[in-house]
């Protein structure tokens, strides 16, 4: 059989699946980001879209490579559009994410004070009983973040509470985020962010403790869905940080 009496090689139904796949991959997204769909339904769909896509261009390349040695050249444009399609999601994620967050441990509640991380008040108000709780995790979460993110510590500034509580508020309005809960009297900033591309909540407290010098400024940040944070919580933490002594 030559080229031209096969109109529609095999490699072109590989196409035509990974296109139904980016649909679901979407439709995942959408409801994740749009909350129109359970978290557990969207992730889970996006998530097996993904895993499929990456699949079928993997089978996509070994296509081309056949494609070569039979000199079936009808196989290599579909085979080539279904590799390309298949690929670019997984390198977008990976993009967006970094090479670092898929190397941290799967955890999701990071503090710059593991033995008496600050409470959060409002947001337990806010998260349903199917999201992560905001009970910390404890001896074995601590050591899982030391281990991951030994750098993030308490900060400690020559500034007095009032100021530093002032500029806890800023700093939050400075990151666009919906400040849900203010409690100058415990020196308690709540704050949530949502990112950008998956809608995903995240809760932030910044809480301001008294020194002899003047103020320790300790962040917490918990994700309210997801095992892993792939290392978010501990960035944004950084960023509260560099943004305090900014001043």
């Amino acid at each position: 059989m030559n080229d031209a009496t096969n109109s529609s090689p095999w490699t072109a139904w590989i196409l035509r699946v990974q296109w139904a796949l980016l649909a679901v991959l979407l439709l995942g997204l959408i409801g994740v980001r749009f909350s129109v769909l359970p978290f557990g339904t969207a992730f889970k769909g996006f998530g097996l879209a993904l895993v499929g896509m990456s699949a079928l261009g993997a089978l996509a390349v070994l296509a081309l490579l056949i494609s070569w040695f039979r000199g079936a050249a009808h196989w290599r444009a579909p085979a080539l559009r279904a590799a390309v399609v298949g690929f670019i999601p997984a390198l977008v994620i990976m993009l967006i994410v970094g090479p670092a967050g898929f190397k941290v441990p799967a955890i999701h509640d990071i503090s710059t004070d593991t033995q008496d991380p600050p409470e959060f008040v409002a947001a337990k108000q806010e998260r349903s009983a199917t999201e992560n709780t905001l009970d910390y995790g404890g001896p074995e979460l601590a050591r899982q973040q030391r281990q991951a993110y030994p750098d993030l510590q308490a900060l400690r500034l020559n500034i007095s509470t009032d100021v530093a509580f002032a500029r806890a508020q800023a700093v939050c309005q400075q990151f666009g985020w919906r400040i849900i809960r203010t409690d100058a009297a415990d020196g308690v900033v709540e704050a949530v962010e949502e990112t950008l591309v998956f809608g995903f909540k995240d809760d932030v407290i910044i809480r301001v403790l008294p020194t002899e010098e003047g103020s320790q400024i300790d962040v917490r940040s918990v994700s309210r869905v997801g095992i892993s944070d792939l290392g978010a919580n501990a960035k944004r933490i950084r960023r509260v940080l560099a943004a305090f002594q900014e001043g």
